[in-house]
């Protein structure tokens, strides 16, 4: 597959931001025992996956095909 053929991915960046701000926040959570930031790490990286499953969705209403996970 050629790569310069596929179209940007319009949610990248907030993906990319969801995902490292979801890390950062687990892994403060988890040095530092806070309960509240663990808990809120989830909650950001469940934000990512939808955001994923939001690109899926939208890749095949257009017709292109799904990558592979």
């Amino acid at each position: 597959m050629d790569p310069q053929a596929r179209p940007p991915d319009p949610y990248l960046e907030w993906k990319v931001r969801c995902f490292f701000a979801g890390a950062i926040l687990l892994l403060g959570g988890i040095l530092f025992e806070f309960r509240f930031a663990a808990v809120l790490a989830i909650v950001v990286l469940a934000a990512g996956l939808i955001l994923v499953l939001m690109s899926r969705i939208q890749r095949r209403e257009e017709g292109r095909p799904d990558d592979e996970w």
